[in-house]
């Protein structure tokens, strides 16, 4: 076996091995960007997976307000059906206690004494009028 070396000196080959060396360096430059890339990349998906779970957060909160919306106007009709009621209640109490009242006013004209049994009557069922739309109106 023989060993041999031989070497050339050729300015090309310096100027090829240059070039690499150059073109390596943008290689791993370009590496280096695009693997930042990736990164931020993976980052974006990430916020916009805690986007999406954001959103569906909101989406089950407002289905719960709008449960809760529709639970109180509900509400609110029942309560308004029973004011409507009270409110028609007071006004026929309203009318028998004039109409008490009209018959007291006749019967004092009638009985100028307060002590004559039906003025006494007429005023004991005034009062018991009133006393029942006091306690409807609590």
């Amino acid at each position: 076996k023989v060993n041999c070396a031989v070497q050339i000196d050729d300015p090309r080959i310096d100027d090829l091995e240059g070039k690499l060396e150059e073109a390596m360096g943008k290689i791993d430059s370009r590496n280096a960007v695009v693997e930042n890339m990736n990164l931020k990349l993976t980052q974006r998906e990430e916020e916009v997976a805690n986007l999406k779970g954001m959103a569906t957060d909101f989406e089950n909160t407002n289905e719960l307000l709008n449960a809760e919306i529709e639970r109180l106007k509900k509400h609110n009709a029942a309560l308004e059906s029973k004011g409507t009621k009270k409110t028609d209640e007071i006004a026929s109490f309203k009318m028998i206690i004039d109409a008490l009242n009209e018959q007291i006013a006749s019967s004092k004209s009638q009985c100028e004494d307060e002590d004559c049994p039906s003025a006494i009557r007429l005023k004991e069922q005034h009062q018991k009028k009133e006393t029942e739309m006091e306690e409807l109106l609590k």
